[in-house]
Order: structure tokens, then sequence, then C-alpha cells
């Protein structure tokens, strides 16, 4: 889902680009969602990197469980929140990617 940074993400996308410089780092990858894009170009306002933008690097599309407290996903299928954490190849949630999908 492309949410947007929050405030609590800015401080700490500053934070992570105060650690980061010095470090030799000479090119950025991002996903290209708006709180990723954000998050990258804050880090790079200190760093001036090359910076790429990938849909390849898009988090998973959970489906009915995006936007939702993991314990509200927990709470309206356990079995398949179970199977999210302990045994992704069985993970199948309807709306939702699987992991092979993901992979692929």
């Amino acid at each position: 889902m492309n949410s947007v940074l929050t405030e609590l993400g800015r401080s700490q996308a500053r934070s992570a680009a105060t650690h980061l410089k010095g470090q030799g780092i000479t090119c950025a990858y991002s996903s290209s969602l708006g709180r990723a894009m954000d998050t990258a170009e804050i880090i790079n306002a200190s760093l001036d990197l090359e910076l790429i933008a990938s849909d390849d690097l898009r988090e998973m599309s959970l489906g009915p469980w995006e936007n939702v407290l993991i314990s509200e996903a927990e709470k309206r299928d356990p079995e398949q929140f179970g199977h999210f954490r302990n045994a992704p190849e069985l993970f199948a949630l309807p709306g939702a990617e699987t992991f092979p999908e993901l992979q692929t």
C-alpha cells in the first residue's frame, strides 16, 4: 500500500542519514512507493548519492490485511496468520500475494 511517511518516519530517516554519513556508500536503491522514496530522499539530502527507484523493491501485497493491525489480522484468520509467520510456503490468503508470487 502506498501510505505516507509519518513524522516519526521522517525523524528516523534523518537519524539514519547521520549514521550513514561517511560510511563509503555510493548508491542507494529504494522501492518506488511514496514513503520509501520520501525516506530515501531525506537520507540522500545528506549523502548526495545516486538514487535508483525500482518497482521490484515494493513490499508484498497483503490484500485484506492492508492497513490492519497485526493483532486484528491474527484474529481475522489465525490459520493464515500462522502460515504467514511460521510456514510461508503455506500462506494463501485470498486477495493477498503469496510468497512465490512475491519472489517472482
